[in-house]
């Protein structure tokens, strides 16, 4: 089984820019390529302390 060249995506320049290096690297050495994409979440809720400000 060949082993797949596999490069992390983030939105940022620096991560498009390794995306594109390792699809050339996998055209050149016929290898399949693997892309994953990471994004943060949205922040967990704070919880409650019950306290009510006026």
């Amino acid at each position: 089984m060949l082993q797949p060249i596999v490069v992390g995506l983030d939105g940022s320049r620096e991560s498009v820019a390794a995306a594109d290096w390792a699809a050339r690297e996998a055209l050149r050495r016929g290898l399949p390529l693997r892309l994953i994409h990471a994004w943060e979440g949205p922040p967990e809720p704070a919880e409650s302390t019950g306290e009510v400000r006026s």
